[in-house]
């Protein structure tokens, strides 16, 4: 397994863990909300991302990522990547509940499913992207020789 390969097996061993994480602490809140409080699921939703915002920068800045430089403009980043998750989780969410397939913390599940493998998407190619990364050099090939005729 070369470098390159090693450096994203970790990071995304990482994310996984700091993801499910964020994820254990935000879901847990949804739920609090939907069958304690009562509160509408997509109002649920937008609590949960809002501490699942500061909670997930924060963690995968200084975990996953923190090999990254150059990222003044992440945090703004990862808020448009959030929302753009948001939206996501929201119109898959309601098209589970509002099709009766599940109800809307068990909805929850597949949604985060999709929703989490977009996330790490958006957050490794845009989010904590560092253009001035150094490229691992491949290995020479060997040179060819000329055969004399």
């Amino acid at each position: 397994m070369s470098p390159a390969q090693k450096l994203e097996l970790r990071r995304l061993f990482t994310f996984a863990t700091v993801g499910a994480l964020n994820t254990a602490v935000c879901y847990a809140v949804y739920a609090a909300l939907v069958d304690g409080f009562a509160w509408h699921h997509n109002l649920a939703l937008a609590a949960d991302y809002a501490l699942g915002a500061a909670l997930g920068f924060i963690m995968h800045r200084l975990a996953t990522f923190a090999d990254r430089k150059h990222l003044r403009a992440a945090f703004g980043k990862y808020l448009a990547a959030l929302i753009a998750s948001f939206v996501l989780n929201v119109a898959v969410l309601d098209c589970i509940v509002a099709s009766r397939l599940l109800d809307p913390i068990a909805a929850q599940v597949p949604a985060l499913a999709l929703v989490t493998l977009a996330s790490y998407l958006l957050q490794k190619h845009w989010v904590f992207r560092s253009h001035s990364q150094e490229v691992i050099p491949r290995p020479a090939e060997p040179a060819q020789r000329r055969v004399a005729a």
